[in-house]
């Protein structure tokens, strides 16, 4: 494998300067991919991409192009391609120098539906320019320094987002904050908020739900932040719920039964809580469910074959402090299980037979269970 040093060395570096562009590439290219190459691309002038203007397409990721502060290219650029519509610029070590956060007439984006600037160093509250992004439908954020201290989130994006990713920023609101930027978001199917200071009762998100995205909504990542209070029955409204993400906060109480509504749900995520009381016979009546991590929490009482009833899909357990009233012989419904981890839990005396019908097995734990 070429050390980065060799690669700057290699004569296929040289197309880091992309001066051989103003020749290769002609103005009715539509997508151009220089993203998640095998080298080291640094670009300082963007000047060379001005003549794409039947460009569609953009995806930079992994490109250094932090040397486009000083002549302001990436901007002037943006500002010629009044045709883009997926703009990709992870991980290219840009800050709100190089593009700057403040609310001008940013008419360059204003067909763009889909913008990734996740993995960089932008930071303070989010980019104004954003308000003008009638089109946009996908927006990732993740992994910057955003603490945006708007008072009405609703006016941060458009109506019509779909997919909306801000993990790993330094969010400091309470939950109110969310339900409040989600009010209006009538076609919102995922929101990404892990990683974050958000604090206060989750019921403040999903307790009343009277929002036109109610029946829509698909993934909610709310992991590894400080929200505490009860799981609401509410939850159970949210029909299309695909994923939910809850784990590393203070919950507290039990798994209400009304889970079992979530029908569409294949992710279930509830570890590192407070969770308390005996686990619902209900969760077993989640026929698409495939992934389900309900350990370190405080939970009292056993599973029995009835809480796996109808989880033919299942391909990842995790648990602990349980115990598993399973027969030796018992023939469970799934068959595809990858991970399997049980901490802590009474399992029997014997190795569980069960486990031999795993085909696809990659990933055992069966630390301190008897």
């Amino acid at each position: 494998m070429q050390s980065k040093s060799s690669q700057i060395c290699d004569d296929s570096y040289l197309l880091a300067n992309l001066n051989v562009a103003r020749t290769v590439f002609w103005p009715s290219v539509r997508k151009l991919d220089l993203g998640n190459n095998n080298y080291y691309l640094i670009v300082e002038d963007l000047s060379w991409a001005s003549n794409l203007s039947f460009l569609e397409h953009l995806d930079l990721s992994e490109v250094n192009l932090s040397g486009t502060k000083y002549d302001r290219s990436l901007v002037k650029v943006l500002g010629k391609l009044p045709r883009l519509l997926v703009l990709k610029l992870s991980l290219t070590e840009l800050d709100n120098t190089n593009l700057p956060h403040d609310c001008l007439n940013f008419t360059l984006l204003s067909k763009v539906q889909y913008l990734d600037l996740s993995a960089n160093s932008f930071g303070g509250e989010f980019p104004c320019f954003l308000r003008n992004m009638a089109s946009l439908k996908f927006l990732d954020l993740s992994y910057n320094k955003y603490n945006s201290f708007d008072h009405n989130p609703r006016f941060l994006l458009p109506n019509n987002i779909a997919h909306v990713d801000l993990d790993s920023n330094n969010l400091y609101h309470d939950t109110d904050w969310i339900s409040n930027f989600m009010w209006d978001k009538c076609h919102l199917r995922s929101l990404q908020l892990g990683g974050n200071q958000l604090h206060g009762d989750l019921s403040r998100v999903v307790g009343n739900l009277s929002g036109c995205w109610i029946n829509k909504l698909e993934n909610l990542n709310l992991r590894q932040n400080r929200i505490y209070g009860h799981i609401p029955t509410s939850l159970g409204k949210l029909s299309a719920l695909v994923s939910f993400d809850v784990s590393y906060n203070r919950l507290s109480g039990p798994i209400l039964t009304s889970i079992e509504s979530l029908r569409a749900l294949r992710e279930l995520r509830l570890n590192a809580n407070q969770l308390s009381g005996d686990i619902p016979i209900s969760l077993g009546k989640l026929p698409n469910l495939e992934t389900i991590n309900i350990s370190s929490n405080r939970f009292n009482g056993s599973l029995s074959e009835a809480h796996f009833a109808n989880l033919t899909r299942l391909n990842s357990i995790s648990m602990s402090m349980l115990e598993l009233r399973l027969a030796y012989d018992w023939v469970p419904p799934f068959f595809q299980l990858q991970t399997l981890v049980i901490r802590s839990c009474n399992i029997g005396g014997r190795f569980p037979e069960w486990i031999r019908s795993q085909k696809a097995l990659s990933w055992l734990v069966l630390s301190n269970s008897s």
